[in-house]
């Protein structure tokens, strides 16, 4: 199956659709925070559609203190309120760092998968990817989860970049995850033996909100960690 293309490249389209990730997280998430949380997802995927040159001035200064101001202040679970927090701040900052705003997403979604709330938990995962398109490993990882949650067209699309970028950057470990995930899409697909099969080959915010939120453990980013 071939990226989709579009005005964004693959990026562009691969970013969620704000009516269905409003909905997902309308759903999912408690009511005092999916507003705050959804507004953070959308300036990200703004942020990964942009050009990298024009990252740096997209949100002009003090535009997105309200809003860091409202999260500090909140009063809702840390495990969305921290890495939400991180987000914003990091894009408020002109130099978000790809890395930590997606460790902040798969923070989030852990949060969700660990509530069941695998709708949200994708969007995450998939917006991890977004946020740090060097890293093969996310992008292995979010299609890994679309494939767990039987979303198999998409997933794929995730593993075939993932094995791109894995053979640019020379993550190898990276690249052999990805060729075994695609090597089991069509059995979890029920397909049948003439299906298609892959062939096989062998600031001062910033820092305090990070320090605060990756103190706990998370089973994704340890997935991640157990790859390396």
């Amino acid at each position: 199956m071939e990226e989709p293309t579009g005005g964004g490249g693959f990026f562009g389209a691969m970013i969620p659709t704000g009516e269905v990730l409003g909905a997902s997280l309308v759903r999912d998430l408690p009511a005092e925070c999916s507003l705050a949380v959804w507004q953070a997802t959308r300036l990200l995927f703004q942020w990964a559609e942009a050009p990298e040159a024009e990252r740096a001035e997209m949100f002009e200064p003090g535009t997105l203190d309200p809003f860091l101001a409202e999260l500090e202040a909140g009063r809702f679970d840390e495990g969305l309120r921290l890495p939400t927090l991180l987000i914003v701040a990091e894009l408020a900052s002109g130099a978000a760092d790809p890395e930590r705003l997606a460790r902040a997403c798969l923070c989030l979604a852990e949060w969700a998968l660990a509530r069941r709330a695998a709708g949200s938990a994708l969007y995450f995962a998939e917006a991890a990817a977004l946020a740090w398109p060097e890293s093969a490993r996310h992008a292995w990882l979010a299609g890994a989860l679309l494939q767990a949650h039987g979303r198999t067209p998409r997933a794929e699309l995730w593993l075939r970049r993932a094995l791109r970028v894995a053979a640019r950057t020379g993550d190898w470990q990276a690249k052999s995850l990805a060729l075994g995930a695609l090597g089991n899409s069509t059995p979890a697909t029920g397909s049948r033996s003439g299906a298609r099969r892959p062939q096989r080959a062998a600031p001062s915010l910033r820092r305090r909100t990070t320090s605060r939120m990756f103190c706990c453990t998370w089973p994704i980013t340890r997935s991640l960690q157990s790859a390396a």
